[in-house]
């Protein structure tokens, strides 16, 4: 009998201790994956912390008042209502697009998280049972997750509320709307985050049906783009003949509502209803959709618990456990120049790198896809040699800031390698190159982007081939400029292992201010250029990107001469 008893509290204390949580464990680990996460400690580095801070509010603020702008626009011209309203559908139908790639996001942003983190190697040997570990990764992952959702999708909301006249404190259940939301999100994204990781292990060991993949996935983009450019008429004239294209536009918001109606009665539970004559804050379908969303985190955490948890320590280890074997089974029989190594080392290191390699490549097959559906949508519309000069604008603006924007991810490549960059400084070869060489594959992959975006504008606006040619040499020498710099940011401000995510950080922070407010100064000059003369606007461009160019390659060698003589 007491044998009995004794099995029975063995088997109560091993079902504590595999699904309790040990609360004390929980919020250190909480602490610390958040001022990882977030990049914010106030004791560790108040300013830094104080800067981020600031820049989400600014952020916030921004978008709220590009989304009031939006609106108020909207509403003047009636664009979506003979009466001075604008329908529940078009706040609710942006939302919807966000929701659906903001969920795409979380699932492969959980994989990555849970199974392939870096900091597994050490959170797998904490004193505490996995669920704790788990709830813990959950949970700084909503944190997060709900910030990015207030600083985007709130905005979008609040500056449709500002409009209509919602009641200001209305935003408070919006928050708390968000809140629900996120935590569905988060949940949802662990359960699936289990065959997304046997999905992504498969394609990581099959390395051919990987790039099948992504090359119909690519297609599959690449065409539904090249449909949409193809089904935007070759004049759009919506000044005099605007009947047509309203009729157009009211049946697809009705058909949004008639088929999405969870997505609809969503947007009805976080800001109310509202029908063109009053507003009512609270319906019945809003106590429906919040029954609905405590079920579905009841469920999907019950769920998370038991499927998700029990394994999640050995799918966290078994990601790296084996991760190099075979690599290096065969001996090295070629032999390279030294170029042609270092080249062929910096182009493994990004393949390998995947957040790297789809940074880059996702930035740059982004950019002639949005250029071709602006230039065929300004194509179609009948403007002045006014409007000419503000489409050449346009489009030098947003090649430049694309382009310079993922030179982010450049100002963080040398940092990435820890220690192993240190070793860098004693190789008997000219440190120049072997510095440079870092950039090469982003730049070839840069250059092949912003020759193709250039000539679709080309193409597309009738642009004369001097002219264009001029164009993508005078990016294409402001984009370099501006990697220099990004570049030379990383390698000056990292001292040490210890301090590699500062110097990230630091190093992003100003690739990325630079990466628009280089671009803002260059188009103000440009459009002054152009109301003289056309193709002598492009040559005095041209030596706008000759002297970026030439001060940045200057600052380059200088930091490198200066750094690796007091190596020496």
């Amino acid at each position: 009998m007491e044998e009995k008893i004794n099995v029975k509290e063995e088997k109560k204390v091993s079902f504590k201790e595999k699904y309790g949580v040990d609360f004390r464990s929980f919020w250190i680990l909480v602490r610390m994956l958040l001022q990882d996460k977030l990049k914010i400690s106030f004791k560790a580095n108040k300013k830094q912390s104080i800067i981020k801070v600031v820049s989400l509010v600014l952020g916030f603020v921004a978008l709220t008042a590009l989304s009031y702008i939006f609106y108020y626009v909207v509403q003047l011209l009636h664009l979506f209502s003979v009466l001075s309203y604008i329908p529940l559908t078009v706040p609710s139908l942006i939302s919807s697009v966000l929701l659906i790639l903001g969920f795409l996001g979380v699932i492969f942003g959980l994989n990555r998280t849970l199974y392939y983190s870096n900091d597994n190697r050490l959170m797998i040997t904490y004193p505490c049972n996995g669920n704790t570990i788990y709830l813990a990764r959950i949970f700084v992952y909503f944190i997060n997750e709900y910030i990015r959702n207030v600083v985007i999708q709130v905005p979008l909301f609040l500056g449709y509320m500002l409009v209509m006249g919602f009641n200001p404190f209305m935003v408070l259940w919006l928050l708390l709307g968000f809140a629900f939301i996120t935590l569905v999100e988060v949940l949802l994204g662990a359960l699936l985050s289990i065959p997304t990781y046997y999905v992504s292990r498969f394609l990581n060991r099959n390395s051919i049906i990987k790039t099948i993949v992504f090359l119909v996935i690519f297609a599959a983009i690449i065409t539904g783009i090249s449909i949409l450019v193809y089904i935007i008429p070759e004049e759009i004239d919506i000044f005099t003949n605007w009947g047509p294209y309203f009729t157009k536009i009211q049946s697809f918001l009705n058909g949004y509502r008639r088929f999405f109606p969870p997505f609809y009665s969503l947007t009805i539970a976080l800001i109310g209803d509202l029908n063109g004559f009053n507003i009512r804050g609270f319906t019945f379908d809003t106590l429906y959709v919040y029954l609905a969303f405590i079920g579905l985190i009841g469920l999907t955490f019950t769920l998370s618990i038991f499927i998700v948890n029990p394994i999640y320590f050995k799918l966290a280890s078994e990601s790296f456990e084996f991760e190099n074997d075979g690599t290096f089974s065969s001996k090295n029989t070629n032999k390279r120049s030294y170029i042609h190594s270092q080249l062929h080392k910096e182009t493994l290191l990004f393949v390998k790198d995947s957040s790297y390699l789809t940074s880059i490549i996702g930035t740059f097959i982004f950019l002639p896809i949005v250029l071709s559906l602006l230039n065929k949508i300004f194509g179609a519309m009948n403007v002045n040699a006014f409007g000419e000069r503000i489409v050449a604008v346009v489009n030098v603006l947003i090649i430049l800031v694309v382009s310079l924007n993922s030179n982010s991810v450049v100002a963080k490549s040398y940092s990435s390698e820890g220690n192993a960059f240190n070793y860098n400084r004693v190789y008997p070869k000219k440190s120049f190159f072997m510095l440079l060489s870092k950039n090469v594959v982003p730049f070839i992959i840069g250059t092949i982007s912003i020759i193709v975006s250039s000539v679709l504008f080309g193409m597309l606006k009738d642009v004369g081939t001097l002219q264009i040619i001029l164009m993508i040499v005078s990016i294409e020498l402001i984009y370099a400029g501006h990697m220099l710099y990004s570049s030379q940011l990383d390698f000056t401000s990292l001292t040490s292992q210890f301090m590699s995510q500062t110097s990230q950080s630091k190093a992003q922070l100003a690739s990325t201010i630079l990466a628009f407010v280089l671009p803002l100064i260059i188009v103000v000059l440009f459009f002054l250029y152009l109301s003289d003369h056309l193709v002598y606007a492009y040559v005095k461009l041209l030596v706008l990107g000759l002297i970026v160019f030439g001060v940045c390659l200057w600052n380059y060698y200088y930091k490198v001469k200066l750094i690796y003589k007091e190596g020496k």
